[in-house]
């Protein structure tokens, strides 16, 4: 009777020890998920308020109408055709003076406003406003 009794405990204790080792397992892994999660969610955040900040940064000067002399023809300018030159308007973007004061980060931020990354730059507007400005 002894014997069985202690065989009955010992059967207790080894399914008790697997319980506690299959329960920590599976708490680690869901604890590793939970904490990948929150992380991603953490980085998107930042990554989004970061988005948000350089693209308020960035921004040019920006006209509410056309200017008082009147608008230039942008299309005069290389990679600027009329539906790209509706867009700028749109923008608030009438004249060469506009366009030749921008830094590299505000060409990057029209281009993507245009939806062609890097156009601005790699066409040089702000170099051909600038030639423009001087033949006026």
């Amino acid at each position: 009777m002894g014997y069985l009794l202690t065989e009955i405990v010992v059967y207790l204790v080894i399914a008790g020890l697997i319980g506690f080792a299959l329960g920590w397992i599976v708490k680690t892994e869901v604890l590793k998920k939970k904490t990948k999660e929150v992380n991603l969610e953490v980085q998107e955040k930042t990554i989004e308020e970061s988005v948000e900040l350089i693209y308020h940064s960035v921004q040019p000067v920006l006209l509410s109408e056309v200017p008082v002399g009147g608008q230039d023809k942008l299309s005069a300018l290389k990679g600027i055709g009329a539906v790209l030159e509706k867009k700028l308007n749109e923008l608030g973007i009438y004249t060469y003076a506009q366009i030749s004061v921008w830094t590299t980060e505000e060409e990057m931020w029209i281009s993507n406003q245009i939806g062609f990354p890097k156009k601005v730059t790699r066409e040089e507007w702000v170099k051909q406003a600038n030639d423009l400005l001087k033949d006026k």
